[in-house]
């Protein structure tokens, strides 16, 4: 849905500006697992792997761009 809204609103960096109105506490105990981690990428990893758990049937992925 957010790569949906990002294409129909021009705008590459869409889901960076919704994520900027919540706080990993709207996520519950997966956000917390994340809040916690010991580091940026394993936070993400918590996120990605256990997401479903807080909404179902939800889909959520991680890529990494290589730089230039």
């Amino acid at each position: 849905m957010i790569e949906h809204c990002a294409n129909r609103a021009g705008c590459q960096h869409f889901g960076l500006l919704v994520g900027q109105q919540s706080s990993l506490d709207s996520f519950g105990m997966v956000g917390l697992m994340a809040k916690y981690s010991p580091n940026v990428g394993e936070a993400l990893f918590r996120l990605v792997r256990f997401m479903h758990l807080h909404v179902r049937g939800a889909t959520i992925t991680r890529s990494q761009c290589e730089s230039t």
